[in-house]
């Protein structure tokens, strides 16, 4: 799925980001990875839905995250948001990046993060013409005997 992929992309550049910052705690989980920065803002990042808020299964694990009133991980009051991407409609790049507050499947605010985001591009190598090498051919044995020809 295209979600994993851009999901686990995610998650392995913002660990690079934020390794070794004492202001930013890293929570594994089995399927996910979420941020406590300063120990008052919980992130996690999602691919949106139409209504801009992460698309989600209903679990008791997303249930707990989206609702408001419950405690989380035995945190203490700690504000939840979602860095939540949208496709364009085409699916070939971002049509929105943003930092979303919700309650439950209701998008309370959102912060854009970029009218379009950018990435490092790293241009591919040019291509070089196939390197044409003659073919080796082998001559047959010499010593070998011609065959007769029959002669009437």
């Amino acid at each position: 799925m295209k979600a994993n992929i851009i999901f686990a992309f995610i998650a392995r550049r913002a660990l690079e980001e934020f390794s070794g910052d004492p202001d930013v705690h890293v929570m594994h989980e089995p399927q996910t990875v979420k941020f406590l920065f300063r120990d008052s803002v919980l992130v996690r990042f999602k691919k949106g839905n139409a209504r801009g808020v992460g698309s989600n299964i209903q679990t008791q694990a997303v249930l707990q995250y989206i609702d408001p009133q419950s405690s989380f991980a035995g945190l203490p009051d700690v504000h939840r948001v979602e860095v939540v991407y949208q496709l364009n409609i085409l699916g070939t790049g971002f049509a929105e990046v943003a930092v979303v507050a919700r309650d439950r499947r209701t998008r309370i605010w959102a912060y854009p993060l970029t009218g379009r985001p950018t990435a490092e591009i790293i241009p591919l190598p040019p291509r070089t013409p196939p390197v044409l090498t003659p073919p080796v051919v082998t001559p047959k044995d010499r010593d070998e005997k011609p065959s007769e020809t029959v002669t009437e």
